[in-house]
């Protein structure tokens, strides 16, 4: 097989149209948000309290003309996917004792996010963001 044979996957993505459309976000607008499977855990009381709090954000920015192409996939998939469903997950597995007494702790969603966010940029907090 020579290099003129082989295809990279984003000119074969682009050769299907079954997949663009499928997958076009006027297509995925009635099914959005896409929930974020997660295994049965038990729900998290009204009243957690906690220092930040993950809302699903909404598609919409998702149709403004560029965006697509110059966002980042966790960006995309912060506006596509509804990560609350992790929260009584994440509370089961990191032991956070709801409206318990002490310093109250970040929205366990939150958190998570701010994780993978770290994994795509490589930057903390503490690092400069001009780095």
């Amino acid at each position: 097989m020579t290099a003129t044979d082989t295809q990279t996957a984003v000119a074969a993505r682009t050769e299907a149209p079954r997949l663009t459309a499928h997958f076009a976000l006027s297509a995925l607008q009635n099914q959005l948000p896409l929930p974020f499977s997660a295994s049965p855990a038990p729900e998290v009381p009204g009243t957690f309290r906690a220092l930040s709090w993950y809302t699903y954000p909404g598609w919409e920015r998702l149709a403004h003309g560029e965006t697509l192409t110059t966002e980042t996939e966790l960006y995309l998939a912060l506006h596509l996917i509804d990560f609350s469903p992790l929260r009584g997950e994440l509370v089961c597995l990191t032991g956070i004792g709801v409206n318990a007494p002490g310093q109250t702790p970040f929205d366990p969603v939150s958190l998570f996010l701010c994780c993978l966010l770290y994994r795509e940029t490589q930057k903390s907090w503490r690092t400069d963001s001009a780095n």
